[in-house]
């Protein structure tokens, strides 16, 4: 079982987490933090296989606009989104040892 994951130094810095910043505010980016942290406890191989964009929001705590979060997560590739397979960590998979390469 993961007991932590790893994050560049520069995370925040990043395109793709300013991005969502702009986009989501700050509140974006911590839930981001949140479901990566969720996902390398519940599902450490970065599939989130059985899970709607609803459960994805409800892990990482997004309050807001319902669908907002995973949408943009998708948009910025922060978040692999299906048709034909489950959501993904995508790029950032917590638990690998290059996690959050973003």
């Amino acid at each position: 079982m993961n007991i932590d994951i790893r994050l560049k130094l520069d995370f925040f810095e990043h395109p793709k987490a300013r991005k969502l910043r702009r986009r989501l505010g700050a509140e974006g980016v911590l839930c981001l933090l949140r479901l990566w942290l969720w996902a390398a406890a519940n599902r450490p191989e970065g599939t989130l296989r059985g899970l709607d964009a609803d459960d994805l929001e409800l892990a990482a705590q997004w309050e807001v606009q319902p669908g907002e979060l995973v949408a943009a997560l998708c948009e910025f590739r922060l978040l692999d989104a299906p048709p034909a397979s489950p959501f993904s960590c995508g790029e950032s998979a917590p638990g690998e040892p290059e996690a959050a390469d973003c």
